[in-house]
């Protein structure tokens, strides 16, 4: 991974191939936290990383089985205790079948930059059309305060998807 200047020029450079901490299987999507934390989409290793803008390992969430984690997004972000909503998109590497949206609780505490392997308090299963190419959920965004999903599937001219809430009960499942 590249970090550049607000000019475009390379000042620093991290992550390698690999399956240890800090080291990547096609980051596929990663987005900065208000701690200045980057999150990163680790699509062939199972996982998001949790990296500092200087290339330090801060955490891992790893509890996606064998899916691919191809997409990340923030939603909603509370005070107290100071926490965003973290959805992330997982689906087959091998495309088709079923991906999973899991929600996350994500700590903004930022005089405490590391993350523990954080639990989903939330989780739906997204149907991933069948075509001849392969099928995968590649990239999402949140609506923070909706909590709409917008989906896009790579392959097959698919176009993009909204998923719209519909919480049991009516009401969403908190974080705590």
């Amino acid at each position: 991974m590249l970090r550049l200047n607000a000019t475009g020029k390379v000042v620093g450079s991290w992550g390698r191939k690999g399956k240890a901490p800090g080291e990547f299987d096609l980051p596929h999507m990663l987005i900065v936290d208000r701690c200045d934390r980057i999150w990163v989409a680790d699509a062939l290793n199972h996982r998001v990383q949790v990296i500092a803008n200087d290339g330090t390992f801060l955490g891992e969430i790893t509890s996606f089985g064998n899916l691919g984690v191809y997409a990340v997004a923030f939603g909603a972000s509370f005070s107290s205790p100071p926490e965003t909503i973290l959805f992330v998109g997982a689906s087959p590497t091998s495309g088709g079948g079923t991906g999973r949206i899991s929600l996350f609780a994500a700590p903004m505490d930022c005089t405490q930059p590391t993350i523990a392997n954080l639990a989903a308090f939330a989780t739906f299963d997204v149907p991933i059309p069948t075509s001849t190419s392969t099928t995968l959920l590649h990239s999402m965004t949140v609506d923070p305060e909706t909590w709409d999903v917008y989906l896009a599937v790579l392959g097959g001219k698919l176009p993009p998807q909204k998923w719209v809430p519909a919480w049991p009960g009516g009401e969403r499942p908190s974080p705590r």
